[in-house]
Order: structure tokens, then C-alpha cells, then sequence
């Protein structure tokens, strides 16, 4: 018996066939094993996918069927806390047993944080939070929600550290902690500079928020303290000079953009390039710069055969179309101070001028009917010629409540539609967006056409010295 037993009997045939069945089980074994993990993985991974909308009757039922699964567990958690009929006490049990099963995952600490804090449990919150920020550093989500979960219990030191450093990993949630942290540093700029990381980027975007809340001034000292280089090519910038423009401190916009595009000269300037000298389009951002519009009624460009001084003008060839109107093809944006005496020259050349009434150049506040304009070039044929006049800017700080805006599409882009009370004085640095043109504007619904050439250079506008 003992020799049977041992299989001494056993035929080494029937050893072998014994051993093929033995094997033969164990491979098959194998392969369900390996088939119920794939599928195991499969179902678990399509039930967990954020991006699926599975309903929590399946995900708890999955649940059942796959235990040790704690992507289950912390998706069962996630749903349970924004669901419509959410369960906290049930999100904190899922997530509490996702993290037991997988400890190192840092988000399953941060939704097991969200039930805690929810339940009222603020210290068991922090802990988790400090749990994940031991996990994971340097992830800006594990920062921002322990940052505000030390805002919302009043520890302002301590989540402003932590609202830096979310910031400084992700440079797009700085736009939301400023809104956030902003009344509660009492609406000091020089605190909330501090709270910003370092990087030049991050201050602009610091800038454009201070601009926003009207810090006009503490908005232009942070922007114009972050590096040059950064400054003329950042997408920051152009917003952020266009909500100085609107929101009352044109002036200070004018010095942010001329500093930008000509460090060395031209600051004092109210007509930028007046000479028409440098070429047109070139920057990035052409806030105060000439804008040139096509129009049927005549070819606009420079012209670097004729100028009254150095090497360029602006030439306007009308096409001979009847009731020929200019009216913003050829425009600039100007900053002027209210209730201020200004004297505008500019020079004009023309070659065979042929118009009922030539071309006048007007300088008009946008959303307003103020409005000055020169005496219009003379037809026929003449060398340059000095034209000038004199205006004196508006008093009030708002339009009067009949006057209706006109011509509400001259201000074309990249001009700012700004509002009526911030456009005129407002509440902003005593200064006005204005609008200098070209314009050619029929006295009734049909005139001749005009046809020929005119030239213009050498505009400039400066401020007469009020007498004592």
C-alpha cells in the first residue's frame, strides 16, 4: 500500500498523463485568472472614467463585485458628494476606505478631505490635506484646497503661503485667489503683491487684476516694475492697457504704451509718429499708433516719394466715386486733459483735387458729439501747406443726458469702447480718450465724386499755456 501510494505502481505513462492533466488545469487556471483581471481592469476603468456618466446604483453595485477596487471607492466618494441626493457620511466611508487600500494616492486624500470638511470635521480635513501635500508637493490642486481650507477657518497667513505656492505651480488659478484674498487684506495692493510668486508673469497678471478693481495707479507701479523684455511681448499686455484706457486713466495708459514701443523718445508726444516715419503695423499692439482701413472711396497708404519732412507721408488717392466719404479709415487715438486750450497743425499737399469739399481732419471724443475739425483742404493742385486750428477740450466730466452718440462706428479696433462716464474724466486721472481723423463727410445724401491726391505729414498737437 505504501509503495501505491507513493506511485511506485504507476505506470511512467500514466505518470506523465497525470502530470499533462495537472498542468494542463493549472494553465487553465491561469487564464481565467488572467481573463477575469483584464476584465476586472476593463469594467473598473470604464466605471471610473470621468469622462462617462455612470449612474451610482452601477458604480455601488460594481462596488459589490469588485471590493479591493479603489478607484471604485473613491469615484463612489466623488459621486456621492456632488450627487443630487448625496450621502457625506457615505462619501467619507468610500473614501476613507480607497485611501486604506491604496495609501499613496494623493487625490483620494483630497476627496476623503472634502467629506470631512463637509461633515464638520475641519481638523481631520487638514490632516488628509497635509496627508496629500506630503504625497504630492508640488501639485497645485493638493495647495489650492488646502489653501482654502485654511481661508475659509480664518488663518489667513497660513493659506496665503499655501494660495503662493498653488500659484506659483499653476500660474492660472492667480486671477482666482486674488479675487478671493482681495477684501480680506483690507484692498491694500502692496499686501496682495506679496502673496504673488515672483515670476514677472504672475505680476502682470497682479496688474491687470488692480487695473480691474480700479488701483489704477499701484496698477501701472507693479506693471511697469516687471521686466521690459516681458512687457512688449506678453499677452497681458494689450488687455491690460485697454482697461486703463476704459477705465478712466488714458493718460497713464498713453505713458505705459509709449515707454513699451519708444523707451527713448516720443513720451511727450500727443500725436504719435505724426511724420508718419515709423512703418505701421509692425508692434504688437497698436493702441496709439495710426490705423489704415481700405474703402472703395480711395487708396490709403505711405508714401515714401514725397514728405513734407523726412521720408514718408500718408497719401490719399480718391477714386472718383460719387458722394465719396471718409469717416475713420485713417485714425488715431489721442489723450487730451479736460477743459484744456490745444493748437493742431498739420501739413497738406495735393495734386489735381477734385471735390465739392476736400478732406478735414477731426478730432472727436467717442460717445459724445464734441467734435472739432479743421478747414478743409483746398482743391487743385498745391505744394505743402500749413493748416492749424485751435479747441479747447470739454469742462464736464460726462456728456449731457440728450446727447446722443455719434457716429457710434468710427471707434473701430483696436480702439476700446469704453463707457461714457469713464471716457470723459470719470473717475480716472483728468485725461480723455479722443480720436484724430481724416475725415471726408458729404454735406448731403449725394454729391460730385472726388477725385486726385492729397498728402499729409508733420501732424502735431500741443497745449497753449493758459494766461494769467
Amino acid at each position: 500500500m505504501e509503495r501505491l501510494l507513493r506511485g511506485d505502481t504507476i505506470s511512467a505513462p500514466l505518470r506523465g498523463w497525470v502530470g499533462r492533466a495537472a498542468m494542463a488545469v493549472f494553465g487553465l487556471c491561469a487564464v481565467v485568472g488572467l481573463v477575469y483581471l483584464a476584465l476586472s481592469r476593463f469594467a473598473v476603468g470604464s466605471l471610473t472614467d470621468r469622462r462617462a456618466q455612470v449612474e451610482p446604483e452601477v458604480l455601488v453595485q460594481a462596488a459589490r463585485f469588485f471590493p479591493q477596487s479603489s478607484r471604485l471607492q473613491w469615484t463612489l466618494a466623488d459621486t456621492e458628494l456632488v450627487g443630487d441626493d448625496s450621502d457625506i457620511q457615505d462619501a467619507k466611508s468610500h473614501a476613507e476606505l480607497a485611501v486604506a487600500l491604496c495609501p499613496d494616492r494623493f487625490e483620494y486624500r483630497l476627496t476623503l478631505a472634502a467629506a470631512q470638511e463637509a461633515l464638520g470635521d475641519q481638523a481631520s480635513a487638514e490632516q488628509s490635506l497635509r496627508a496629500a501635500v506630503a504625497l504630492a508637493p508640488n501639485n497645485a490642486s493638493v495647495r489650492w484646497q488646502l489653501a482654502n481650507l485654511l481661508f475659509r477657518e480664518r488663518r489667513l497667513t497660513d493659506s496665503l503661503d499655501q494660495f503662493k505656492l498653488a500659484c506659483g505651480f499653476d500660474r492660472s488659478l492667480t486671477p482666482s485667489m486674488l479675487s478671493l484674498v482681495w477684501g480680506s487684506l483690507k484692498e491694500q495692493p502692496a499686501q496682495l503683491e506679496a502673496v504673488v510668486p515672483t515670476d514677472a508673469e504672475s505680476h502682470l497678471l497682479l496688474a491687470k487684476f488692480l487695473a480691474n478693481q480700479g488701483s489704477l495707479v499701484e496698477a501701472g507701479k507693479v506693471f511697469n516694475a516687471t521686466d521690459p523684455a516681458l512687457r512688449r511681448t506678453s499677452s497681458e499686455t494689450p488687455p491690460f492697457i485697454d482697461l486703463l484706457m476704459t477705465n478712466g486713466a488714458p493718460q497713464l495708459a498713453k505713458s505705459i504704451w509709449t515707454g513699451l514701443v519708444s523707451p527713448a523718445a516720443g513720451e511727450d508726444a500727443i500725436v504719435w509718429n505724426g511724420g508718419f516715419e515709423s512703418k505701421l503695423g509692425v508692434r504688437p499692439f497698436s493702441r496709439f499708433d495710426w490705423i489704415l482701413k481700405g474703402t472703395k472711396y480711395a487708396q490709403i497708404g505711405l508714401d515714401d516719394s514725397s514728405a513734407h519732412s523726412g521720408n514718408r507721408s500718408l497719401k490719399i488717392n480718391f477714386a472718383g466715386i460719387d458722394t465719396t466719404r471718409l469717416d475713420g479709415e485713417v485714425a488715431q487715438s489721442i489723450v487730451l486733459r479736460l477743459g484744456k486750450t490745444y493748437h493742431c497743425t498739420f501739413y497738406a499737399k495735393t495734386d489735381g483735387l477734385v471735390t465739392p469739399e476736400g478732406p478735414k481732419v477731426s478730432i472727436s471724443i467717442p460717445g459724445s458729439q464734441w467734435e472739432v475739425a479743421s478747414s478743409p483742404v483746398a482743391a487743385g493742385s498745391g505744394d505743402w501747406r500749413l493748416i492749424s486750428f485751435d479747441f479747447k477740450t470739454p469742462q464736464q466730466s460726462s456728456p449731457s443726458k440728450e446727447a446722443a452718440p455719434m457716429h457710434p462706428d468710427r471707434l473701430v479696433q483696436p480702439f476700446p469702447r469704453a463707457p461714457l462716464d469713464r471716457q470723459i474724466g470719470g473717475d480716472g486721472d483728468g485725461s480723455v480718450l479722443a480720436v484724430l481723423s481724416i475725415v471726408r463727410r458729404p454735406a448731403f445724401s449725394y454729391d460730385d465724386p472726388t477725385r486726385g491726391n492729397v498728402w499729409f505729414d508733420d501732424f502735431a498737437i500741443t497745449e497753449m499755456q493758459t494766461q494769467k
